[in-house]
C-alpha cells in the first residue's frame, strides 16, 4: 500500500475510532456518533454517515480519501464489532417487547416504559438496547405529561366515545410486542375532517415533516416510504395496488434494501384516508374503519388554528398514551383467551387494555361492532351479492347451478349493475366462493351434486343472527367473521423483531 493510503488509513481508524459501531439484527452495521451537538446513528455504508467522514476526513488531510479506503477503515471497525456477536433489534420510531416499550423522542432522548413506570434517557440507541436510525425528516415528541387517555382523546379529537375506543386501539397497537397492526382506515364525506384526523393520529406518535403520503403504486415506492416512516399513512386513496404487500407490512416483512447483507424484516402501522371504502375485501377485513359525519360549515376550523390546538395538547395526549401503555403491560400477562377471532395477540393485548382501563368489556364490543359493519359494507359494495342475499332471505333457501343463479338474482338488483359484475356462472360462483366469508346471514355449500346430469348446486340456506350487544360486559357474543389466518412462517433468529 502505498504510504499516503497508508496515513490516509491510519486517520481514518483515528478518526472512526471517535465513533461506536453496533450491529443491528437487520445485518446492518450503524455508527453512532455526535453530530451538530446532536446523537445520531447512521448505518454505515449511508450517504449520510459517507458524507461526515469525508468531511471530517478534509479537516484532517490534505485530500479527501478515496471510497475504497474509507470502506476499508470502516469495515475493519466492523470487523472488530462482529466478533463480539452481540446485535441490537433495529426500530424508526417505538420498539417493544414481552415486558416494556421504547420510544424515541428525538434529540437524543427515548422514553421507556414497563409495567411499574416510564422514565426519559439521554441514550437513545445502545443503553436501551435498541438501535434508533437518524432520520433527517423525523420530527421531535414532546415530553409527556401525565394524563387519562378516556378523558383526552375525546376532547383531542372531537369523537365520540366509542369512535376513540377504535382509535384507542389503533394507537396502542404500536407498543404490542407481536401480532399485527389493525389497517387504519378513515372515511367519510367531504369536510368531515379525515384529512385532519389522519394528520394528527400520524403526528401524535410519529412527527414528521410530511405526515401523508400518496398510495405507493409499486414496490419501490413502498420501501422508500417504509425507510422513511415508523408510519405509514396515505392520503386520497382510491385504490390500493399493494395490498398483498401493505398487509405483510402491517403484520411484519421481509423487505431487500440496497446497502443491506440481506432481507430486513420491516413492520409498520398504517393508516388510509378514503372518500369511500377501496373494494379490497382482504385489506378491509383486517383494519379498523372510522367513519366520520360531514360537519357544519361553523365547525370548520382553518389549519393554523388546529396546528395550535393540537401542540397544546400534544404533551398530555402522548403522556396518557404512555400511561395507558404502562397499564396495559401491567394486566397483558393475566390474560388468557378462550377463542381467538382473528389475531391472537392484538386480542390480548386489546383485552389487556380493556382491563386496565375498566372498561369492562367494552373495547372489545366495540371492535366486534367495527368489524360486522366493515362485514356489511364488504357486502353491501358488490350488487350481485346483495341481489343473491335478497334472494336467499326472500325464499329462505335456494339450490341452484350458478348458471341458475345468476338468472334468479336478476329481479333482486336494487340498483345498476357496475363493471365487476358476473356475466357467466363460473365468475358468479367465483364471486360467492370469495365472499362466503363475509356473508355472515347464510350458510352456503359448492358443488353440491343432485339430479341424473349430476349438476353442481349451490346450496344456502338462511339465518339470523344475533346482534352483538355494545356495552356489555364480559365477552361480546363470537361474530361469524374472517376465517383465522396461519401465522406466517417464522423468520431466522438473526433477523430484526422490528424495523
Amino acid at each position: 500500500m502505498p504510504v499516503d493510503d497508508q496515513t490516509r488509513l491510519m486517520t481514518l481508524n483515528d478518526l472512526l475510532g471517535e465513533t461506536e459501531f453496533v450491529l443491528g439484527e437487520d445485518g446492518a452495521f450503524y455508527a453512532c456518533f455526535s453530530r451538530d451537538g446532536h446523537q445520531v446513528t447512521y448505518p454505515t455504508l449511508s450517504p449520510n454517515f459517507m458524507t461526515w467522514i469525508k468531511g471530517e476526513a478534509a479537516e484532517r488531510l490534505p485530500s479527501i480519501p478515496s471510497t475504497k479506503i474509507i470502506k476499508q477503515a470502516i469495515e475493519q471497525k466492523e470487523h472488530k464489532v462482529r466478533l463480539h456477536d452481540i446485535s441490537y433489534p433495529v426500530a424508526l420510531r417505538f420498539y417493544a417487547d414481552e415486558t416494556s416499550a421504547v420510544i424515541h423522542l428525538g434529540d437524543g432522548k427515548v422514553l421507556e416504559i414497563d409495567a411499574k413506570r416510564a422514565f426519559t434517557s439521554q441514550e437513545p440507541s445502545i443503553e436501551t438496547g435498541v438501535i434508533f436510525p437518524a432520520r433527517a425528516s423525523m420530527k421531535r415528541l414532546p415530553e409527556p405529561e401525565d394524563g387519562d387517555v378516556l378523558n383526552v382523546l375525546p376532547g383531542l379529537l372531537g369523537l365520540s366515545d366509542e369512535d376513540c375506543l377504535l382509535v384507542l386501539s389503533w394507537l396502542m397497537s404500536s407498543f404490542q410486542a407481536d401480532g399485527k397492526h389493525p389497517i387504519l382506515i378513515i372515511t367519510g364525506p367531504r369536510q368531515s375532517g379525515k384529512t385532519w384526523m389522519a394528520t394528527i393520529l400520524r403526528q401524535l406518535l410519529d412527527p414528521h415533516r410530511v405526515p401523508l403520503l400518496r398510495m405507493p403504486e409499486d414496490d419501490r415506492e413502498l420501501k422508500t416510504a417504509v425507510l422513511d416512516n415508523a408510519i405509514l399513512a396515505f392520503d386520497d386513496v382510491a385504490k390500493v395496488p399493494l395490498q398483498k404487500e401493505l398487509l405483510a407490512l402491517a403484520a411484519g416483512t421481509a423487505f431487500r434494501f440496497p446497502g443491506w447483507s440481506q432481507p430486513v424484516q420491516c413492520k409498520r402501522p398504517i393508516i388510509m384516508v378514503c372518500r369511500d371504502l377501496p373494494d379490497a375485501p382482504d385489506l378491509l377485513e383486517n383494519a379498523i374503519i372510522l367513519r366520520l359525519k360531514e360537519r357544519p360549515a361553523q365547525a370548520v376550523q382553518g389549519k393554523p388554528e388546529l396546528d395550535r390546538k393540537f401542540s397544546e395538547q400534544h404533551p398530555k395526549a402522548l403522556g396518557s398514551l404512555v400511561r395507558a401503555c404502562r397499564l396495559a403491560l401491567e394486566h397483558r400477562k393475566t390474560i388468557k383467551l378462550d377463542a381467538v377471532h382473528n389475531d391472537a395477540e392484538l386480542e390480548r393485548w386489546n383485552r389487556g387494555l380493556d382491563k386496565s382501563l375498566n372498561l369492562g368489556g367494552k373495547m372489545l364490543a366495540v371492535l366486534r361492532h367495527n368489524l360486522e359493519q366493515t362485514l356489511a359494507d364488504i357486502v353491501k359494495e358488490r350488487p350481485a351479492i346483495r341481489a343473491f342475499l335478497a334472494l336467499v332471505k326472500a325464499k329462505g333457501a335456494v339450490k341452484k347451478t350458478a348458471t341458475q343463479l345468476l338468472e334468479e338474482i336478476e329481479p333482486f338488483l336494487d340498483g345498476p349493475k357496475d363493471a365487476r359484475y358476473p356475466t357467466t356462472g363460473k365468475q358468479l360462483a367465483k364471486l360467492l366462493r370469495d365472499y362466503k366469508r363475509f356473508m355472515t346471514d347464510i350458510e352456503i355449500d359448492f358443488d353440491v351434486l343432485t339430479g341424473k346430469n349430476r349438476d353442481r348446486n349451490i346450496v344456502a340456506t338462511w339465518h339470523c343472527p344475533k346482534p352483538t350487544a355494545l356495552g356489555s360486559a364480559g365477552e361480546p357474543p363470537p361474530v361469524k367473521a374472517a376465517v383465522k389466518r396461519k401465522k406466517t412462517e417464522g423468520f431466522a433468529q438473526d433477523q430484526p423483531m422490528l424495523l
